[in-house]
């Protein structure tokens, strides 16, 4: 398994780990246990950004495969997002007491990837990252007010 393999397998991971809790509950008949967590828009718009993140990373080392070494950086800041935002993401599931700290970083992290992202509008990968962190930092901004 590669590094990107794992990477993809362990934001799935994260994503099912987030949802099973309700889902089991549902199941159990203890369904007074099946509401989303408070902080369920905060963890949908952080894992969103970790699969576009996932998406725009591919496109940029296929780019940067290809010689266009403009991507670097671009694919840099997403690979920061998408660390941060799993953190996020998993830290709001379980409503963490550390997860308001995480989304003030969270949004710094994601400015400087949507920047970034906004330099190469050409190209839909980091289009659609650019604007799946604008979706996040609001949620952050949101939560962490």
């Amino acid at each position: 398994m590669n590094r990107r393999e794992m990477l993809t397998t362990v934001g799935g991971i994260a994503a099912i780990a987030a949802t099973s809790g309700i889902a089991f509950a549902a199941e159990k008949g203890h369904e007074h246990h099946a509401a989303a967590p408070a902080n369920a828009a905060l963890a949908t718009a952080a894992f969103e950004c970790v699969r576009v993140a996932e998406a725009g990373i591919r496109h940029c080392l296929v780019e940067l495969g290809k010689g266009d070494k403009s991507l670097a950086e671009c694919a840099a800041k997403m690979n920061e997002l998408k660390t941060a935002c799993t953190a996020l993401g998993l830290l709001s599931s379980f409503e963490s007491a550390h997860a308001k700290a995480m989304a003030q970083l969270t949004i710094k992290v994601c400015e400087d990837s949507e920047k970034e992202c906004r330099k190469f509008d050409k190209h839909k990968e980091c289009v659609d990252c650019a604007e799946s962190c604008k979706k996040c930092i609001e949620e952050c901004r949101k939560f962490a007010a």
